[in-house]
């Protein structure tokens, strides 16, 4: 670039493209007198840099030339050459931003060319596009079918950023789709540096289908049907006049889907019928079926049938009292006879009747005997009344009730926190989990049973034991317990936990040990391969407990000793107490297991922070959070391999995300054991790609230190790209294939961290 003299207080106005560089000149014959002001504040004093927003994109030279590099909207504004407080020469620069273009359609948001969207056949939709975060503000124009529609309305919002501002576009449109397929563009109007920019998708109309089941051949006109139980049923849905095609699956219970095949003829209109078939054995009193569609369309269509199990009468008659076994009975001519006709263990009631010589049918009352349940409860499985327990004593409670009829159904009382209602046991005994803390003295816990009767009154009983607090307290033991010796798993975890408080004060280090009767599991959040992990509390002092989690390994894996729990679990209590990993609270010990116990706080995923909706104008994170959310992921492994510790199968599912916005890691590793945990992990997933791990785990099953960066890089993407991975999660990858680079495009909302980011994680991880 050419450095020429700029005669005193010319005004040059530049406009540049974002992330370019950029040389302000301004010489005389006396370069060292040369000062620059910014937005009519000094620059430098001294060659140093006032501002330190600048730090990484403004550099004086010797010659007292401004360069710029790379520009970014935070340059943008007026530039001052000063010469013993006389302005020689004025630059105002601005910068140009492109705009991101995205189409929402019926709430449906799409972002890349070429993307499908399925909108409703001859119905009004409404459809907006979207063009963000530009400089200058841009024109939109939008086609459908190659014939440029009118906009219902449009407008255009700004955002603030320090010196500069982008803008974001938004115009709405209003139509009717009558063809079966067609395209939709939206069009931003050129920048002088960057051309006219367009987002193509393609549509295609879609019919919901209609929907019908038959059961047995009967066709349906109701939501239930009585079908006797433990035979097998055969039920048929239909689906017709759909587009695009539709395949049928099966809903039983709210349990997971079942898919069946599915039979789909054309019909005449360019419509489908879709038909699929269900064996099904009906166990239960009652079961929910449903039959849903499954197309490529974002609506789900389904119908459903309740089905009534019947269960026929065992029958018998009884003549003047004698019972019959015979099918025949010689009795006097013309004498009174008493016949009585008994129906028993049938579902549901049915009332009697008789036919005489195969006349007319006659009436007469029908007796229904109906039998209140024996009720009980057990504790610990102990048949009693009243029961004594020391304070966090866990009880298992089960009511049952026998010889019910019809069947009841039971409940607990659920007065306080302390009653927690589980699953139910059998049909007729349900169970909860008990947990007595001070500074209750005793709970009364009551059981109902409720028998269901048609058209009248509920049969209801009740049953209540008590359980009371003993006043003999066990003695704290402070020295060490001994530790179980087997080697086992360190943990590992496919999803988020639930949430609840911590209110207590921390125990002093010598106390992180928790024995037996310090320590009360209250209910499981986690059951799996490798672990298995509990919501619980632990004893803080005399009077404070405090809620805690427990982890501790499978017996699976303790079995087969594949990796070292206890070295694992006792180095965890070096770890320092940082913001940047999940807390450690110490070890728990009983008779069988050594658990790790951890901070529970209330949190969400990393993962599911990560969104953005074209509407609300705004990116899930500011720089700075983007910045501190980074920094604190890079810094938390850093401190896990100082100590001898790695992460494999990092992702933003595997951070915690607080309510007061701070990144935790956790679910880590010796390192000696993270190969084995990498086979582990995945043997239990569908579907691995290189967003998981890094190619020496994907092919090799190996882990190092190494592995971490590659994995912590892919963290780092799907925060600046909201959630987008890097890498293909469909492509089929051989050992010994080639595999590029994926071709990414640094966020422009984020472009100003391109530098400091790579400084900062060269720093940390140097260059993989």
């Amino acid at each position: 670039m050419a450095h020429a003299v700029i005669p005193a207080a010319v005004l040059n106005y530049r406009k540049a493209v974002n992330g370019s560089v950029l040389l302000n000149a301004c010489h005389t014959w006396e370069n060292n007198s040369i000062d620059w002001k910014f937005q009519n504040a000094l620059l430098f004093f001294e060659d140093l840099l006032l501002r330190p927003e600048f730090k990484e994109s403004l550099e004086l030279n010797l010659n007292k030339s401004l360069y710029i590099q790379p520009i970014s909207l935070l340059n943008i504004g007026k530039y001052e050459c000063i010469k013993n407080h006389k302005t020689l020469l004025t630059y105002f620069l601005d910068v140009e931003v492109p705009p991101t273009l995205s189409m929402t359609v019926d709430g449906h948001s799409y972002h890349d060319n070429g993307d499908t969207l399925y909108i409703p056949y001859n119905t009004t939709i409404h459809v907006s596009c979207y063009a963000t975060g530009s400089r200058p503000a841009v024109n939109l124009s939008i086609t459908v079918d190659n014939v440029e529609i009118s906009p219902s309305d449009s407008n255009t919002t700004t955002n603030a950023i320090l010196n500069g501002t982008t803008f974001d576009t938004r115009i709405r449109f209003s139509l009717q789709t009558a063809e079966e397929t067609g395209n939709m563009s939206c069009q931003s109007s050129s920048l002088s540096y960057y051309p006219e920019q367009r987002l193509d998708v393609t549509y295609s109309t879609y019919v919901p289908p209609k929907m019908s089941l038959k059961i047995n051949e009967f066709s349906l006109n109701q939501f239930y049907f009585w079908v006797p139980q433990y035979k097998r049923t055969v039920i048929t849905c239909f689906a017709w006049n759909a587009r695009p095609k539709v395949n049928l699956s099966w809903g039983i219970n709210d349990r997971d889907r079942i898919y069946t095949q599915t039979n789909v003829t054309e019909g005449d209109t360019k419509l489908y019928n879709s038909t699929s078939l269900l064996d099904y054995i009906p166990t239960q009193d009652i079961e929910m079926i449903s039959c849903y569609d499954n197309s490529v369309t974002l609506s789900e269509y389904h119908v459903g049938v309740s089905l009534y199990t019947y269960v026929p009468p065992m029958m018998s008659l009884k003549i003047n009292e004698f019972s019959l076994n015979q099918s025949y009975f010689w009795v006097p001519q013309y004498e009174l006879m008493v016949i009585t006709c008994f129906a028993w263990d049938a579902r549901p009631k049915i009332n009697l009747s008789w036919g005489i010589n195969d006349l007319d049918t006659i009436y007469t009352i029908t007796y229904v005997t109906e039998v209140f349940p024996q009720l009980y409860i057990t504790l610990n499985g102990e048949r009693t009344e009243n029961k004594y327990v020391s304070a966090g004593e866990n009880l298992t409670v089960i009511c049952h009730a026998d010889g019910a009829r019809p069947s009841a159904v039971l409940s607990f009382n659920d007065r306080n926190e302390v009653v927690t209602e589980m699953t139910p046991t059998t049909n007729t005994s349900r169970r909860i989990s008990f947990v007595l803390i001070n500074p209750l003295k005793q709970e009364n816990v009551t059981c109902t049973s409720t028998q269901r009767r048609d058209s009248e009154c509920d049969l209801k009983t009740s049953v209540t034991v008590t359980v009371h607090l003993s006043d003999n307290n066990e003695d704290q033991r402070s020295d060490l317990p001994s530790i179980p010796i087997d080697e086992s798993n360190s943990i590992h975890s496919s999803s988020s936990e639930s949430n609840y408080y911590s209110a207590a004060e921390d125990r002093g280090t010598k106390d992180r040990i928790f024995t037996e009767s310090e320590f009360c599991i209250l209910l499981a959040i986690k059951v799996g391969t490798i672990y298995n992990r509990w919501m619980g509390t632990i004893r803080m002092s005399s009077d404070v407990n405090k809620c805690a989690v427990l982890t501790t390994i499978t017996e699976g894996i303790t079995k087969k000793k594949i990796i070292h729990w206890n070295s694992f679990v006792k180095r965890t209590l070096d770890l320092p107490t940082t913001d940047r990993l999940t807390r450690i609270e110490g070890i728990a010990v009983d008779k069988t297991n050594l658990y790790l116990v951890t901070e529970h706080s209330v949190c969400e995923t990393l993962e599911s922070r990560l969104t953005f909706d074209p509407g609300s104008h705004s990116s899930p994170f500011l720089v700075l959070d983007v910045m501190k959310h980074i920094t604190a992921i890079v810094e938390g492994i850093e401190c896990l391999q100082s100590f001898g510790f790695l992460h494999p199968g990092l992702s933003t599912k595997k951070i915690l995300y607080t309510k007061e916005g701070i990144c935790k890691l956790y679910d880590f590793c010796l390192g000696e054991d993270a190969s084995k945990i990498v086979t582990i992990k995945k043997t239990q997933m569908n579907t691995v790609s290189f967003n998981q791990f890094p190619p020496e785990s994907f092919f090799r099953n190996e882990y190092s230190a190494e592995s971490d960066v590659w994995s912590t890089a892919v963290v780092i993407w799907e925060i600046l790209s909201m959630g987008d991975s890097p890498f293909p999660v469909d492509e089929d990858i051989k050992p010994g294939q080639d595999v590029k680079a994926p071709t990414l495009t640094w966020p422009q909302r984020y472009f100003q961290l391109r530098y400091p980011l790579s400084t900062k994680l060269t720093k940390y991880h140097g260059n993989r």
